[in-house]
C-alpha cells in the first residue's frame, strides 16, 4: 500500500524482486539479438516486438499482480510494449529541457478513483541504468498536478503535449529514474519527462510494459491500431492457455476501434 500511494503521489516508485534474474539476463540477450543487425545506429526504440523472454515478462503473474493492486481493479489488459538501446552519445550528461513532455494526461477522477482509469507503465533495468546513462529524467508529482488542474474536466489524451502547451504549473526539479539490472520502475507517461543522454561507456538498456484495466477504453496509440491488433492477435495465439486473457481485452477494443472506423 506505501508502494501504491508513492506511485500516486510521485508517478514513479521502484521495485525490487518482481522479475527472476534468469528471466531478466534471457531477455537482455533477446535485446541484443534484436539490435544487432543495426551495425550503424543501435540507437532507438522499436514497439510491438516478440521473443520468448519478452513474452514471458508481459504475460508474468507478478506484473499482472502489481497492476491490478496499483490499479485498484480485478482485471487488467496488456497495453504495449517497448524496448530502447542508448548508445553513449555525449562526452558529459544532460538533457534537451525542450524535449520534456508528457504522453497523455488524467483528470484527478481517472487518476485517484478505483479502478485507476490509467495506463501504468513497468520500466525495467535490463542493466545499470546509473545517473549518466541516459535514464529518463521526471517531474515527480507532476501528472497529479495537471490531474489536479483539470478536476473534473475531461484531460487531453490525443498526442504527446510539450512543456510549453501545458499549464504553466509549479512543477518538482527534474529527477533521473534510475536503477540496478533487474529492478523495476513503475511509472505514468502522465508525468512531465524526457530522454537524456549517455555519458558512459555502456549502452542503456530498458524495457516498457503497460498494462491498464479492462474496460477502460484509453485511445492508445490509435494511429497503430491495425498494427497493435496483428500483435495482440499473434500474442494471444503464443501466450500460455491461462495467461490469454491478458490481451482479450485489449483484442476486443481493437477490433470495436478497426469497425468504427469503417
Amino acid at each position: 500500500n506505501k508502494q501504491v500511494d508513492t506511485f500516486i503521489q510521485q508517478g514513479a516508485v521502484l521495485l525490487d524482486d518482481v522479475l527472476e534474474p534468469s528471466l531478466i539476463e534471457m531477455a537482455s540477450e533477446c535485446m541484443d539479438r534484436h539490435y544487432a543487425p543495426y551495425t550503424e545506429n543501435k540507437t532507438g526504440a522499436f514497439q510491438y516486438i516478440f521473443g520468448d523472454a519478452f513474452e514471458s515478462i508481459y504475460q508474468h503473474i507478478h506484473l499482472e499482480a502489481i497492476a491490478k493492486r496499483v490499479l485498484g481493479c480485478d482485471k487488467i489488459d496488456f497495453v504495449a510494449s517497448a524496448i530502447l538501446h542508448t548508445l553513449p552519445n555525449a562526452k558529459e550528461w544532460h538533457y534537451d529541457a525542450t524535449t520534456e513532455h508528457v504522453d497523455i494526461q488524467y483528470n484527478e477522477a481517472e487518476l485517484c478513483v478505483c479502478p485507476r482509469n490509467i495506463l501504468i507503465t513497468f520500466m525495467i533495468f535490463l542493466d545499470d541504468v546509473t545517473a549518466e546513462r541516459a535514464p529518463t529524467v521526471v517531474r515527480l508529482g507532476s501528472h497529479l498536478a495537471l490531474a489536479k488542474h483539470h478536476g473534473s474536466n475531461n484531460a487531453f489524451k490525443d498526442k504527446p503535449v510539450y512543456r510549453p502547451q501545458l499549464p504553466a504549473l509549479d512543477f518538482s526539479p527534474v529527477t533521473p529514474l534510475i536503477g540496478r539490472k533487474g529492478q523495476v520502475a513503475l511509472s505514468t507517461t502522465a508525468l512531465v519527462h524526457a530522454a537524456s543522454y549517455n555519458a558512459t561507456e555502456k549502452a542503456r538498456k530498458v524495457m516498457f510494459v503497460s498494462y491498464a484495466p479492462t474496460g477502460s477504453n484509453i485511445r492508445f496509440n490509435a494511429d497503430l491500431v491495425e498494427e497493435r491488433l496483428k500483435y495482440m492477435q499473434e500474442l494471444h495465439r503464443r501466450f500460455a492457455p491461462a495467461r490469454k486473457h491478458l490481451v482479450e481485452g485489449t483484442i476486443m477494443q481493437l477490433e470495436g476501434m478497426m469497425t468504427s472506423s469503417i
